[in-house]
């Protein structure tokens, strides 16, 4: 009896120790292989729904031109996107402003970066639980009314017509009579309705708050998934980034952990930039300051007990490129370095002190494809394939896709089963002013309210300023039903037609 019990006992602790490391590892790897399947399989669908032909229902065709540089068209864009799906609008066109002073062929842009200017809306009903995509928001998103006035700066109207064949009575004579078949409305820069984050007031902030941001959130990432897919799925992007990707991972292994580090230099941009405050005052230093943070950091991390930290680096700059490399290089630092540093081979950066991309007039249409191209490769590795994305001062392009994805994904891990001890959380980083201290944030809320869930460096130096510029619906008239503030304008009457047909 007695070895009988004992017997009992080692298998019953047998089967009760939790699986191995690897064990955890395998499966969790196993998990995004299934979810990769699931992203495909939707993937397909959108594939599919933009090759559909407009038929006579679709009496609305939203058409949003952007200007200026990526991460500002891209927040105005997910904005636009996000409106569409309050009225049941099918298909958003992403162009660019025809006045857009940058280069030739700039309405070429949107295709050649994602094959096409059509992106996919989707109704809030439907459901994208693989992309950790609520279907159901707390509040319904008809609450919130952002205004679209008759006439707006930002905004004109479109008739577009059909010829009809129109029999004649009492004989076989036809003629052509134009028929009105569907509005397209050309929105500019801002989206009526909508603002920035910085700029709304404690009202409307505890308003966003308290009904679950009007499915704005759910709206960016699913809106940004999108883009993304479409720009990996081009053949012309796919060995640049399958380049970078290797070289993370004979770095790092097959699931190296990367720190995304963005650095918006400004390359000696005045206007905006500088007005803002926003340029790094002395580069070198905050470098050095960066670099000995983040290795007295993985010195005190188990996850970087045996591994190394890939810090992936996003610029607009040579001189930042160059710069770390210097101070990874210099002694004594170099003997204390446990950071491999990856960016992106053959960027074409400007010459220094020349300004940014955006405000740049090229000599051919391809040197300027090429730029674009740049920038949304650095966006793609920053969202797709890093474990954290640090914003070295803000910027609308970490905002954008960078931020907005890490949020996401950070929600769908924490939903899930957890995570294993060699994972490094999902965090979206600010860097202070000096280098030398950062704040991370595991979701948009703690973003939003200025609380960090982990922070690193030195407690007492200056933090980075909160200037949050995400998008979001800005105007609120009670509880009013969405479409009723668009009533008697452009949209809502064919919208309602369109929606008694069906």
């Amino acid at each position: 009896v007695v070895a009988t019990c004992l017997l009992l006992m080692v298998l019953l602790r047998a089967t009760s120790t939790p699986p191995t490391q690897q064990h955890q590892d395998e499966n969790r790897l196993k998990a995004l292989e299934e979810e990769d399947q699931a992203n495909q399989r939707w993937f397909e669908w959108v594939q599919t729904e933009r090759n559909i032909s407009f038929t006579s229902t679709d009496n609305v065709i939203f058409v949003h031109r952007g200007v200026s540089g990526l991460g500002h068209i891209l927040t105005r864009w997910a904005s636009t996107f996000h409106l569409a799906k309050c009225l049941n609008v099918s298909r958003l066109y992403l162009e660019m402003n025809p006045n857009f002073k940058q280069s030739p062929r700039v309405d070429a842009i949107p295709n050649y970066l994602f094959g096409s200017p059509i992106v996919v809306v989707s109704s809030f009903n439907q459901s994208f639980s693989k992309l950790g995509l609520d279907p159901t928001p707390k509040k319904v998103v008809g609450a919130t009314v952002p205004i679209l006035p008759n006439s707006h700066p930002h905004y004109r109207v479109l008739s577009l017509v059909e010829e009809k064949q129109t029999r004649l009575q009492g004989g076989n004579t036809t003629t052509s009579q134009p028929q009105p078949l569907r509005r397209k409305i050309i929105f500019v820069n801002d989206p009526p309705g909508y603002q920035p984050l910085f700029a709304l007031n404690n009202f409307h902030r505890k308003q966003l708050l308290d009904n679950n941001w009007y499915g704005k959130l759910q709206s960016d990432a699913e809106f940004y998934q999108q883009l993304l897919w479409l720009f990996s799925a081009q053949p012309q992007h796919q060995t640049r980034i399958q380049k970078v990707v290797e070289d993370m991972k004979e770095i790092g292994g097959r699931d190296p952990i990367v720190f995304g580090l963005h650095v918006r230099q400004g390359n000696g941009e005045r206007h905006d930039f500088y007005r803002k405050r926003r340029q790094i005052v002395n580069l070198e230093q905050w470098i050095y300051n960066m670099l000995n943070m983040l290795n007295a950091y993985l010195h005190t991390s188990k996850v970087f007990a045996h591994r190394p930290l890939v810090l992936f680096l996003a610029t607009d700059s040579i001189v930042v490129v160059e710069s770390v490399k210097k101070a990874m290089a210099d002694e004594p630092h170099n003997t204390t370095n446990r950071i491999s540093l990856v960016t992106v081979t053959d960027h074409d950066y400007l010459r220094p002190g020349l300004g940014v991309t955006f405000d740049k007039q090229y000599r051919t249409s391809q040197e300027a494809l090429k730029s674009w191209q740049d920038m949304m490769l650095d966006m793609y590795l920053l969202a797709q394939h890093c474990t954290v994305v640090i914003a070295g001062q803000y910027s609308s392009f970490t905002q954008s896709i960078p931020f907005t994805m890490m949020f996401q994904k950070a929600r769908v891990s924490q939903q899930s089963n957890g995570q294993s001890e060699s994972q490094h959380p999902l965090y979206v980083c600010q860097i202070g002013p000096q280098g030398d201290v950062m704040e991370c944030f595991d979701s948009f809320v703690t973003w939003h309210l200025g609380k960090p869930s982990m922070s690193i460096g030195n407690s007492t130096a200056p933090r980075q300023r909160l200037i949050q510029q995400s998008w979001f619906p800005a105007n609120f008239r009670g509880q009013d039903p969405l479409e009723n503030s668009f009533r008697g304008t452009a949209i809502v009457i064919p919208a309602r037609r369109a929606q008694a047909r069906r």
